[in-house]
């Protein structure tokens, strides 16, 4: 995801979005969508780009978000920092853990 990215300010950008409106909601598609305005960076990503299903609705740039973080953080291996993303974001073996 951060790849495709060569401007440090965009990378820095996108740590903002994900610690300010994504850690608190989760990778939840509806909760994302009720705040699709404040992903700004996130949803400019080429990678993101190519998995809306349909631009128009909230819910498909949300759920194209939530797949691409996801598939980031299962890039990560297994590790603290991959369990760390995990329990920030809401994903993985978070089960029973408050978000």
């Amino acid at each position: 995801m951060l790849d495709e990215m060569q401007d440090s300010a965009c990378v820095e950008q996108i740590a903002r979005v994900l610690q300010k409106v994504v850690c608190p909601r989760g990778l939840s598609v509806g909760q994302l969508a009720q705040v699709i305005g404040e992903l700004g960076p996130i949803t400019t990503l080429k990678r993101v780009q190519a998995q809306i299903e349909d631009a128009q609705e909230a819910a498909g740039v949300a759920a194209a978000v939530a797949a691409v973080v996801s598939e980031a953080v299962e890039r990560l291996g297994q590790g603290p920092t991959r369990l760390a993303c995990e329990r920030l974001l809401g994903v993985g073996t978070t089960r029973g853990l408050p978000r």
